[in-house]
This record gives C-alpha cells, structure tokens and sequence, in this order.
C-alpha cells in the first residue's frame, strides 16, 4: 500500500501553520488546554458548528494527532474525527456527482449540458481524493490487523439543519439550469447530510438514536460493526474510479484491497458468534468487491 499512502500525500498538504495556532491556543495560563488536547478541542468545536466545508485546515491540523508515532491519547480519536469527515464529505460528493450527472443527461439546452457534464467531472475527482484519504485513515485503524482498544466516537452531535432534500440538485436533476449561489449552497447542505449520515452509519442506527447517544459523551464503537461500516464506506467511493466515472483501475482495485483487508479478520469473528444480519453485510460487501474488479478487464485478481 506504499503507493496508496504516497499519492495521499501528494494530495493532502499538511496545514502546520494550523496545527501550530491550535497549540498556542493551549499555552496561555490558567485552566485552558494544552499542545495535543487543545489540538483536539479546537478541531471537535468546529464539527459541533456543522462547519464540516471549512475545516480542510483543521483537519489537516490533527494530522499530526492522527500520524503520532508513538500514539498519544488523542491519536484513535483524530483518526476516527478525520475517518467521519472524509467518509461524510465523499457521501455529499457522491450525492452531488448523481445529481450533476442526471442534469447532464436531461438538459435540452447544449450550454447547460456542458456545464454539469464540468461539474460533475470535477466532483468525481474531488470525490475520489477524498476516498484515498479515507483509504489511509482505514490503513491506521487497521493497522497490524487489530482494532485499537480505545475506538471511541468522541465528537458533539453537529448543531445543524440537516434537509431532507437539496431543492438546487432537485432542479438540476430536470436538466434546468442553476446559479453558482445554489451550487455552492448544495455542496454545503450534501457534504453537511453526508456528515449526519456516515455518524449514523458508524452507530449502526438512525440520525435520532446516534444524536442521542453522542450528546451522552463518548459512544463505544462496535469492532465487528465497525469493520462492516468502514469497508462499505471504501467501496462507496471507490465507485468513483470505476468504469462509469473515472475509469482507474489502479486506485480502483487498491481501494478494493484495503476494503477486504478490513473485513478479513470479520468472517472469523462471526464463526465464533454469528449475527446473520452481519453475515448478510459482509457477503454483500465481498461481491461489490469481486464485481467491481471483474468491471476491469485490464485487471488481474
């Protein structure tokens, strides 16, 4: 996974300059929170805002948490804050990508067609580096092929309205044109949903029960459950590298290696307690797995 990991870092450019004014906010007198604690902080009172479209710089800033050799207190949690927010924000691109694609395909006028047909290229690929950022984070939670013992989901509930629908995708989707305005507010609201979704996911419940949960203090996190969630996530955005979007069977079949090495040690763990409903999410995680490799001839499995 060497390749993975570098191509990551290409994409993700640390913000030191961030992680070094969160440290300072630590180092005054008094009371208040210091070096990798106040790191944290700061980056958990920016999700409890919903702020999840501006805080590229924050969680760059908790890479250093994330990254920490040998971990600290805080190393689990930034994996696990930065694992919901790239996991959320893929779900928003992947929301926006459908969208773009059906107003392409619908739009009567040649302007508008082209138009969606430039945005959702440009979200596909936005999509798919989010994915390869997730696919690291999956690589440290699993690394050595165990869970970590402190896998907590330690994060405030966001205090945001989350819509039922985006009313600027509802138009697109009839191939009608919208402004710039929408489609920045679009992104907010799908990337804000996905959020709300994927913190649900996690939980194995609805926005309702994991709002309440979370507003309890640290929730617990399943292993067996978690593994199932995080696969499925991987293989939700490796769709954007397969044969109807990006079409990259390299990263592609590298995402689908991480996906399985996160279920492989799933299949024993319900030899020894088996939960049918988790059977059925694992067996159909492996046949996206095994479907979307066969979708590249060019790949040898």
């Amino acid at each position: 996974m060497t390749f993975l990991r570098t191509h990551i870092r290409r994409i993700a450019v640390l913000a030191i300059t961030g992680l070094a004014a969160a440290a300072m906010v630590g180092c005054s007198s008094g009371n208040q929170l210091t070096g990798p604690a106040a790191v944290y902080a700061k980056a958990k009172a920016n999700f409890a805002k919903g702020a999840n479209m501006g805080y590229d710089a924050d969680i760059d800033a908790i890479a250093s948490l994330a990254n920490a050799d040998p971990a600290n207190d805080y190393t689990t949690r930034a994996r696990v804050l930065r694992l919901v927010v790239f996991s959320g924000q893929m779900q928003g691109y992947r929301t926006l990508a459908d969208a773009y694609g059906k107003g392409a395909d619908t739009a009567k006028q040649a302007a508008v067609k082209s138009e969606y047909t430039a945005l959702q290229r440009d979200i596909n690929q936005r999509g798919a580096e989010l994915t390869l950022r997730l696919g690291e984070v999956a690589m440290q939670l699993t690394k050595g092929g165990a869970l970590p013992k402190d896998l907590v989901l330690d994060l405030p509930y966001p205090a945001v309205d989350v819509p039922a629908s985006i009313p600027a995708l509802d138009t697109a989707r009839t191939g009608a044109k919208i402004e710039h305005e929408d489609e920045t507010q679009a992104e907010l609201l799908a990337t804000r949903m996905g959020v709300v979704d994927v913190l649900a996911a996690i939980l194995n419940t609805d926005r309702a029960k994991a709002q309440s949960e979370m507003a309890a203090g640290p929730v617990t996190i399943d292993p067996t459950a978690f593994r199932l969630f995080l696969a499925d996530q991987i293989m939700a955005g490796a769709v954007f590298y397969d044969a109807k979007h990006l079409y990259d069977p390299t990263h592609y079949k590298l995402l689908a290696g991480v996906a399985q090495g996160v279920l492989d040690p799933v299949q024993a763990a319900l030899k020894q307690t088996p939960d049918p409903g988790s059977a059925k999410r694992l067996k159909k995680i492996q046949d996206q797995i095994k479907s979307g490799l066969k979708s590249f001839p060019t790949i040898a499995t």
